[in-house]
């Protein structure tokens, strides 16, 4: 029987360059594998940014064509408010006081 030849017990040195070298080529095949791999749009137009941009936008202009479609405005002249008109007549009457010009319109 041939005798088995007995293994070399690895000093310590060689064991970190052992380890050393296998992340190197770790490190290495990253690298490659990085650059080999298709480059992903960046910035804010992009994948899920565009998407959601797209989707309320779609949102936005339904609601408001919805909004058009159900309130129709197309006031006649019985339906228009009466307006008091400020003239350089009637403005002596609210000189030296404060005065809040309110305009409102009901779409109802």
């Amino acid at each position: 029987m041939p005798k088995k030849k007995k293994k070399k017990k690895e000093s310590w040195k060689e064991r970190q360059r052992r380890i050393s070298i296998k992340h190197q080529r770790t490190i290495e095949a990253e690298r490659i594998r990085r650059e080999r791999a298709p480059k992903k749009k960046e910035g804010f137009f992009s994948g899920k940014n565009l998407a959601l941009i797209i989707f309320l936008s779609i949102t936005v202009v339904g609601a408001a064509v919805l909004a058009i479609s159900w309130y129709p405005f197309s006031p006649s002249e019985e339906e228009l408010p009466q307006l008091y008109i400020l003239t350089s007549s009637n403005l002596d009457e609210f000189r030296g006081k404060i005065v809040i010009i309110d305009f409102f319109c009901d779409m109802v």
